[in-house]
């Protein structure tokens, strides 16, 4: 699979964007480590970060 941003290509950010407004694609603070990742709502208020890699499975995204 392509990926969505491949290494050393160039992003543009809205930096105005600080929290979930709809399901697309972020830059996410993970750790210590910022990634762009597709984040995804879900029935019940919950909110899953997916990789474009299928073997990385989504993950709930908790405070």
């Amino acid at each position: 699979m392509i990926p969505t941003a491949s290494t050393g290509k160039v992003v543009l950010v809205n930096t105005g964007t600080h929290s979930f407004e709809s399901d697309g694609i972020y830059l996410v603070n993970l750790g210590h480590d910022q990634q762009i990742k597709h984040l995804q709502y879900q029935y019940g208020g919950r909110l899953f970060v997916v990789s474009d890699k299928r073997a990385i499975q989504p993950f709930e995204f908790t405070e």
